[in-house]
């Protein structure tokens, strides 16, 4: 009967040890931008509000697959494909290079070029979109209902 090592296995030796790394912070090049996550489209491919306040459909590259975990309201740097032209202007699309983590956050909200809107709430309670502007928060939905209308149970 084997005695003194009753903590775990092998692995738990190795792991025991081991220092949690925080990843570096990536400073942004020329042809980069600093983009916010706004919705998860599926097939690696998210819509991000950017820098410029345009939304872009980002794509999540094979490298960060299934190591970087990407959702709604983080922080990206992420870099536009160059084949934008003036016909489809509106459907740019750009790779995410990487994620901030929260440590990171204070020192991105210190830099020069960064939108401050980008630090805003995007998102409302219902998930829909939100927009900001200068005189309130306009949400994004579809139609409105009236709460006083009376329902008809007969067409129900």
């Amino acid at each position: 009967m084997v005695k003194g090592n009753t903590t775990g296995g092998k692995n738990y030796k190795k792991s025991k040890h081991g220092t949690a790394t925080k990843p570096p912070y990536l400073e942004r090049a020329a042809d980069q931008m600093y983009a916010r996550v706004v919705r998860n489209m599926g097939n690696r491919n998210v819509q991000c509000l950017c820098n410029d306040l345009r939304t872009r459909l980002c794509h999540i590259r094979g490298v960060m697959r299934n190591r970087v975990w990407i959702n709604p309201g983080d922080y990206v740097l992420i870099s536009i494909r160059g084949l934008a032209t003036e016909e489809n202007k509106d459907t740019e699309k750009a790779d995410i290079l990487a994620k901030y983590d929260a440590d990171h956050l204070h020192r991105l909200r210190g830099e020069s070029d960064i939108n401050a809107r980008l630090f805003a709430p995007i998102e409302g309670i219902d998930g829909k979109v939100a927009i900001e502007e200068e005189d309130g928060i306009e949400f994004d939905q579809g139609e409105e209902v009236d709460p006083e209308a009376e329902v008809n149970v007969d067409a129900i």
